[in-house]
């Protein structure tokens, strides 16, 4: 479980060309933000998505989604992120039945839905002329609501406990 901010703009997918383009953008520094979760096993995925900013209210709205649609117990990992290790959120996910595992400081690369933004950014707004914001937020839109469709044999091979390994952790030091 984590949140992504998608920033509507040029995406350049090619960054060298033989003559000089202009590329049209969006203006401003507009945001589409989602919050998202990802069943490990059943690759069910949940979000809430906002123009503002993320704080206890979405992540406790996640919270009552991802409990809404599962009954077996649950365990969300999660970064340190001070919306998602406060009182309200802690005290909503014991009365959900919910156990909050908090991944350690920088250490985003343990997170799997990382993999799941870079995805959505790939396939929603990389190398593409969206003309205004409407047309950006509804082809990420578009990409989250294929997660366990269209996109979901791209999602297995994201979405496993693949991680590198040191065996001989001594060659490090």
């Amino acid at each position: 479980m984590d949140a992504s901010h998608f920033v509507y703009g040029g995406v350049l997918g090619v960054l060298w060309a033989a003559i000089r383009m202009q590329i049209p953008t969006g203006s401003g520094r507009q945001r589409l933000k989602v919050l998202g979760a990802i069943a490990y096993r059943t690759l069910q995925f949940h979000t809430v998505i906002n123009t503002g900013s993320i704080a206890t209210e979405q992540m406790c709205e996640l919270l009552r989604k991802v409990r809404g649609a599962h009954r077996k117990p649950i365990s969300m990992v999660l970064d340190n992120a001070r919306y998602q290790k406060n009182k309200a959120v802690m005290e909503l996910a014991t009365k959900l039945q919910i156990e909050l595992v908090y991944l350690p400081a920088y250490s985003p690369n343990l997170n799997l839905i990382e993999r799941v933004w870079k995805f959505v950014k790939a396939e929603a707004v990389s190398a593409r002329i969206l003309p205004e914001f409407a047309s950006f937020r509804n082809s990420i839109e578009s990409t989250l609501s294929q997660m366990t469709t269209k996109h979901r044999s791209k999602m297995k091979s994201l979405i496993t406990c693949n991680f590198q390994l040191f065996d001989d952790a001594h060659l490090l030091s």
